[in-house]
């Protein structure tokens, strides 16, 4: 293949990093986290930010950003995910990833929250920024949460 289209392989491949969660669910009533790991690969994410969002009403059709699209529905919790970085319910959202484009963040839920939030569930995903422009340079897939009771 010709070089162009090899590099052009080569940076689809790489800006499409992956987030994994360790539970599927947390207690509205006890408090809980979800541990949220990401690995963008090191050609993309070494040394680069990581800022994870969040959305409460799904993943399509995504916010586009650029070239990329963050799989989030744009809402009140997505906006509250970017104006509250690293804030109480998300923490470590907005941090460098490490020289091999790994980083971790969370979800925490603390206990008692309102019973009528049983069954909703939580969308995250992360948008990868280019150290320095801060221009976004991949976007993770979504990683879905429920509140149980």
């Amino acid at each position: 293949a010709p070089q162009g289209t090899v590099d052009a392989l080569k940076r689809t491949v790489d800006v499409v990093p992956r987030l994994v969660g360790d539970v599927g669910g947390v207690s509205i009533g006890s408090g809980g986290t979800q541990a949220l790991t990401l690995n963008a690969g090191p050609s993309t994410g070494a040394a680069a930010w990581a800022f994870l969002l969040g959305s409460s009403t799904g993943t399509a059709p995504g916010i586009p950003i650029g070239a990329t699209c963050l799989p989030l529905v744009f809402d009140a919790y997505t906006n509250y995910t970017l104006t509250h970085p690293g804030g109480p319910l998300t923490p470590g959202s907005f941090s460098v990833l490490d020289g091999e484009g790994a980083g971790a963040a969370a979800f925490a839920l603390p206990p008692g929250a309102s019973p009528a939030l049983v069954g909703l569930q939580l969308f995250h995903a992360y948008a990868v920024l280019e150290p320095g422009s801060l221009a976004v340079v991949g976007a993770s897939n979504a990683v879905p949460v429920t509140l149980l009771p």
